[in-house]
């Protein structure tokens, strides 16, 4: 699946990682999530994805936002 359809609810469940580990991509997103992370999608992945996304996922910002959070020095922003 593409990086983007990582958002929406069902894929990350079907990634394990690492193979042949119980563990799915999506327990990592779940876990960082309950750390304290913050997840957000931006406008264009979301009309690519649709609005079935996974419910860690607390946000949509636009491309704009993203550069800005992105300069910041105070900002761990990681992007796909």
């Amino acid at each position: 699946p593409s990086p983007r359809a990582l958002a929406r609810r069902g894929v990350a469940e079907k990634i394990v990682i690492p193979p042949g580990s119980t563990r799915t991509l999506y327990d990592f997103i779940r876990d960082a999530h309950e750390a304290g992370v913050v997840l957000k999608i931006c406008t264009p992945a979301l009309e690519a994805v649709g609005d079935d996304l996974i419910p860690e996922i607390g946000e949509t910002v636009g491309g704009a936002y993203v550069i800005s959070e992105a300069m910041n020095d105070d900002t761990v922003t990681l992007t796909y």
